[in-house]
């Protein structure tokens, strides 16, 4: 309920639609988002995970590999050392080699929500219920605040108002699964179905929203 697919789905769905150049709306709205989801969400969730109630939340934030990954990314960007990596030969190939695994980890993530995934009446009738429930909050807070904060009280123009009602639509984040226990199979069908048939009918809603309302 409080996360969105933006690094999968978001920013491709942003470029088809509004193209490259003006991917930097969507980034800019995505930017507070993603700091909330790879700190406060991801530290919550393995928090859940480990079940011990001796392992603060603290201490969770800080040793998750995401957040380790952001701010090592931050440090070293700051430092410069990103800027002359294509002129290294040694570290060049590092770094391809790095872009090439990381482009596998959208198929693998799609693999684990669709590998266990199995419909059944119930599994479906939680799904809709919980997207029809998403959407009729998030959409309307999505084109309120579109009009009302960002461009009458900050003054951006309507492509900022798209970037958020393309953030509030989308489905939640793909990484859900990966906190669920295996033997927890209710919950881990229930998630699946989520985000799937999310997944779905929030391209769907986008095509509607665009088309009707904006």
């Amino acid at each position: 309920m409080t996360g969105f697919e933006a690094g999968m789905v978001g920013y491709s769905v942003y470029t088809v639609v509004f193209g490259v150049d003006k991917l930097y709306e969507f980034a800019l709205i995505d930017f507070g988002h993603v700091t909330f989801i790879f700190s406060v969400f991801v530290g919550l969730m393995l928090k859940l995970e480990q079940r011990s109630k001796k392992t603060s939340f603290l201490l969770s934030f800080i040793t998750s590999p995401p957040i380790i990954g952001v701010f090592g990314g931050l440090v070293l960007g700051s430092l410069g050392v990103f800027k002359n990596i294509e002129s290294n030969y040694i570290l060049s190939s590092i770094y391809q080699t790095l872009k090439y695994l990381g482009s596998l980890v959208v198929p693998l993530i799609c693999l684990i929500i669709g590998y266990d995934i199995k419909f059944s009446g119930r599994n479906v009738k939680d799904a809709l219920k919980t997207i029809a429930i998403r959407l009729g909050i998030s959409i309307p807070i999505a084109l309120i605040a579109g009009e009302f904060l960002v461009i009458k009280l900050f003054g951006f123009d309507i492509g900022f108002k798209r970037a958020v009602i393309t953030m509030m639509v989308l489905p939640p984040p793909f990484i859900m699964p990966l906190f669920i226990r295996e033997e927890n199979q209710r919950d881990m069908q229930y998630v699946l179905n989520t985000l799937s048939l999310h997944t779905i009918i929030s391209l769907i809603a986008l095509v509607v929203v665009f088309s009707f309302l904006i």
